[in-house]
């Protein structure tokens, strides 16, 4: 089902009754203010359900190197402490574009993880699969100039594609392995996608998650028809769930665990 919407474009009488309007507002001070939102924004805004997918994360990365072509890429390490930060911040926001979000639960993945962080969290970088991210856009700030034992990029619209187990285990450790989690390293890569083909996204997604236990019906996540659906219902107050381990919090029934 198509929607057609209303354009942004005001008609010069409405302008004028609108202007008319402000100037009364404000004959005494600017205490009023115009934003002309369209029918196809409004609704945007109403789909999205409070699911807004603009995540803008300032990552530090610890020894950090760069892939330049064909696509930018850095990667490096991340302190887990921040990753502990992302999670408590966005929770499932990080994760909309992944085949799923983070399962909770005692799995034993999870368990895993959790276990490497108590016990041996200066070994964790190597114990870790670590996380891959999608980004609209990555710059490095200039402070540390070209060195390479730590720089900070800014990351507009984060999108972690692989890691969420990784990512919403850490999240549950940060009261009771704090400084556990202020020690471990989590190896990590960030992707930009400017300059990529449209379809790349949804390969780096699909290619960094063959490597786990994934039911064919994970991949139905990827499916512009099934975000479709999820945006139509959530304008009638529907939730429409069709990522495995997507809900209201980080944690899953034991029964839904599949990891």
């Amino acid at each position: 089902m198509r929607r057609l919407f209303g354009s942004d474009r005001l008609g010069d009488h409405s302008k004028r009754v609108l202007k008319d309007l402000l100037a009364e507002l404000n004959d005494t001070g600017d205490v009023a203010s115009l934003d002309v939102v369209s029918q196809e924004q409004l609704y945007t805004v109403v789909s999205m359900g409070g699911r807004s997918d603009a995540v803008d994360i300032p990552i530090q990365l610890f020894e950090w190197g760069q892939t330049k072509a064909p696509y930018q890429a850095f990667y490096g390490q991340v302190a887990a402490s921040d990753v502990a930060q992302w999670g408590a911040k966005w929770r499932h926001k990080l994760f909309l574009k992944n085949v799923r979000s983070f399962l909770g639960g005692s799995t034993v993945v999870n368990e895993g993880i959790a276990d490497s962080i108590r016990k041996k969290p200066n070994q964790f970088w190597y114990l870790n699969n670590g996380i891959t991210a999608l980004c609209s856009s990555i710059n490095k700030r200039a402070v540390g100039g070209n060195s390479r034992e730590a720089g900070t990029f800014e990351c507009q619209g984060v999108a972690i594609v692989n890691g969420a187990q990784t990512v919403g285990t850490i999240t549950e450790l940060s009261e009771s392995a704090a400084e556990q989690l202020a020690t471990a390293r989590v190896p990590i890569r960030i992707i930009s996608l400017e300059g990529c083909p449209p379809e790349f996204a949804n390969e780096v997604t699909r290619a960094t998650n063959t490597q786990n236990r994934l039911d064919a019906r994970n991949f139905v996540a990827l499916d512009d028809e099934q975000r479709r659906i999820r945006t139509e219902l959530l304008v009638d107050g529907i939730d429409y769930e069709y990522r495995q381990g997507e809900g209201g919090n980080c944690s899953a029934p034991a029964d839904r665990v599949r990891d």
